[in-house]
């Protein structure tokens, strides 16, 4: 069995163990840093109206000095949320849709984030980043399509059941 396919193995065991949000989440960015292997993973969510993009687990130090947000369509992460889409780039901070933050304490390099979809509606968005340009490649946002897919669920019903 490839490495890939254990580490995604080793993350839907994982998730099916009753855990909260804040574990989900964890699990997650863990589990995908070894996946692409990489330092820094981001799991961003929406906060309770439906506007914000805040980090909710990391795998990593942060990349800003103070907690950040972004609204839909706004920076690369507000960007896949609005559209929904994954995205990828060999130079984050030379993208036109980058948006620079006061506080950045590393550079990011390259960037690789994808939507985290729900059964009606995006929750959020997971990143990696890796200081090299053009880190990644196809496979590695196909592979962190699958990790955000995977946690889909569990992070929905971990949601609901905080809400409800």
């Amino acid at each position: 069995m490839s490495d890939e396919v254990a580490r995604l193995h080793e993350l839907t065991v994982a998730l099916r163990a009753p855990q909260s949000l804040e574990e989900v989440l964890q699990t997650l960015v863990d589990q995908t840093s070894h996946l692409l292997n990489v330092v820094r993973v981001a799991a961003y969510l929406f906060n309770a109206d439906h506007t914000r993009l805040t980090a909710t687990a990391r795998a990593g130090l942060p990349i800003h000095t103070a907690p950040i947000e972004f609204r839909i369509g706004e920076g690369l992460l507000g960007w896949i949320a609005e559209r929904q889409v994954g995205l990828r780039t060999g130079d984050a901070e030379a993208d036109p849709r980058f948006l620079a933050r006061p506080g950045q304490t590393v550079k990011i390099g390259s960037f690789v984030g994808v939507p985290i979809l729900g059964s009606t509606t995006v929750l959020g968005v997971l990143s990696a980043t890796n200081p090299d340009p053009h880190a990644f490649g196809p496979r590695d946002q196909q592979l962190l399509e699958i990790a955000a897919a995977l946690a889909a669920p569990a992070i929905e019903a971990t949601t609901r059941a905080r809400s409800g």
